[in-house]
């Protein structure tokens, strides 16, 4: 068994913000186009509940959620290739979901979690993407476990630059008039922000007013990747940014991602999507994904 690492405490404010989480999740399990399985593995960081999706003998592909918002959120932006890979979906430890609910004190066990989780389904080696967040954790993992992972897809990624001064203070703004007046006008202006101007989802909005509300919000950052940690890990990378996203937008992170990963990295604007993706960018983000993906993957075999 996998030895523990030291863990914070408990994202949950209260037990009632745990169950509001939970049915959330499950609302938006049931809303997503395509059917899951749901298992439960042991790792370093604790229980981590697993959503599995594909075809069984399909290419494999770990899906790495987005932060503050539960994972179904996130996973629904692979709907157009969920029939062309075995997606292996799991609940980050530390963020609103069914895994643990308790952070690593040290991020960079994250990385070693992600090769928990692929001893935890049998794959020697995946292909990893990550979203916001979990791009920064996948990251992580190719510093750690750069044998683990056949490509790495990063999208509107954490963990290559860092936000703007504006837009991180837009956000804090935003959280700490929340917890001072409990509006939801306040929490549509940031899943607004976040959606790069339009109309942000009920459930997006829920999710942000229980990360606000309801968890301790996560106070250290994931270090930014560099050339030397990174000098084991050759496989291709893809990093994918939105045109219109205030928190990683493609000036800060496409650069920075060519110089941290060299000539191998095949970058992609999706232009009018915001950190949040909409229908169309989601349509847009599976095209890149798939030239990326799926032709290579099926000529290994």
């Amino acid at each position: 068994m996998t030895a523990m690492v030291p863990l914070s405490g408990s994202i949950w404010r209260s037990v009632e913000a745990e169950g509001v989480a939970r049915s959330l999740y499950a609302r938006t399990r049931a809303a997503l186009p395509f059917p899951t399985d749901e298992r439960t593995i042991e790792t370093r960081l604790g229980p981590t509940h697993l959503l599995v999706a594909g075809p069984e003998d399909a290419p494999p592909l770990v899906a790495l959620q987005g932060g503050n918002v539960v994972n179904p959120i996130t996973l629904a932006w692979l709907a157009p290739l969920v029939d062309r890979l075995r997606i292996v979906a799991p609940d980050t430890p530390g963020q609103p979901g069914l895994s643990h609910p308790h952070r690593p004190v040290d991020l960079e066990a994250y990385g070693g979690w992600v090769a928990d989780v692929l001893d935890g389904v049998g794959w020697p080696s995946a292909s990893v993407m990550g979203v916001s967040q979990g791009a920064g954790v996948a990251v992580r993992a190719a510093v750690h476990h750069p044998d683990r992972i056949t490509r790495l897809a990063l999208v509107v990624p954490d963990g290559i630059a860092t936000p703007p001064a504006r837009a991180k203070l837009a956000l804090t703004i935003g959280y700490v008039d929340h917890r001072l007046r409990h509006r939801r006008s306040t929490v549509e202006g940031v899943a607004r922000r976040l959606s790069g101007g339009g109309d942000p989802s009920p459930d997006l909005v829920d999710a942000i007013e229980l990360s606000f509300g309801g968890t301790t919000l996560e106070s250290q950052d994931l270090p930014l990747a560099t050339t030397q940690e990174l000098r084991g890990f050759t496989a291709p990378v893809s990093v994918i940014a939105g045109g219109r996203d205030a928190m990683f937008p493609p000036d800060r992170v496409l650069p920075r991602a060519r110089a941290v990963f060299g000539e191998r990295v095949m970058t992609a604007t999706l232009a009018d999507a915001g950190h949040i993706l909409d229908a169309p960018a989601i349509g847009e983000l599976a095209a890149v994904l798939a030239t990326f993906l799926l032709p290579r993957l099926e000529s290994d075999g």
